[in-house]
């Protein structure tokens, strides 16, 4: 995830703070590239006293992957921010994530587990469902209630449970985009054994082995 973080902010080398404007309680910053600005994307900050509570970018990277893109990082350097703020580090990025699906055997997560089975198949039939509800205004209330329904009574038996603690959780999950903790976790990078490299002689050895 790093990585990915550090491949954005190399990219801000191309971009340069525009303008910035007061909007509704919150700042609207514009970022454009240096060789054209008329290519823009807008940067909306909430200030909270001199805390940074909220960051959002037309750019949406922070809503598809739960990573800072190039532009938000453009903005905090603007105001001068030597570490990123907690906004823009999400839970399931932290190491206070926990796993989203427990394994039924040995704890192995490579074992989907009769939950993580019961995930999917409303998660297949749900899509379908989604579409034909969307197509008129009263079906989506009525099904949006009944989602309000499931979500109020899950969070009522399970107060100790927060689902922004979980770690591996898809993106487009409503809670995955809940910012929190300081520490990051960045796994371990995995390198490949090489095959072993076959020793040359020195040119003294193979000049008496010709002769």
């Amino acid at each position: 995830m790093l990585k990915k973080i550090r491949a954005w902010i190399r990219l801000i080398v191309g971009l340069e703070f525009i303008s910035g404007t007061n909007q509704d309680g919150s700042t609207l910053y514009v970022v454009g590239l240096k060789e054209d600005n008329e290519v823009w994307d807008e940067v909306r900050v909430t200030f909270k006293g001199q805390a940074l509570p909220g960051v959002k970018c037309h750019f949406l990277k922070m809503d598809c992957e739960d990573i800072p893109c190039s532009h938000i990082f453009v903005v905090l350097k603007f105001l001068g921010f030597d570490i990123i703020p907690r906004c823009c580090v999400v839970d399931r990025w932290t190491m206070g994530a926990t796993a989203a699906f427990r394994s039924d055997k040995n704890n192995d997560p490579n074992v989907w587990s009769e939950h993580m089975v019961r995930y999917r198949s409303l998660r297949n039939m749900g899509s379908d469902a989604f579409f034909e509800a969307a197509r008129k205004l009263e079906q989506t209330k009525n099904v949006m209630d009944f989602l309000n329904g499931v979500l109020d009574k899950g969070s009522a038996s399970h107060e100790n449970i927060v689902a922004a603690d979980f770690g591996p959780m898809p993106t487009h999950f409503l809670s995955s985009n809940q910012p929190l903790e300081k520490r990051v976790l960045d796994p371990d990078e995995i390198r490949a054994k090489e095959a072993p490299s076959k020793r040359q002689r020195p040119f003294r050895e193979t000049l008496n082995a010709n002769n």
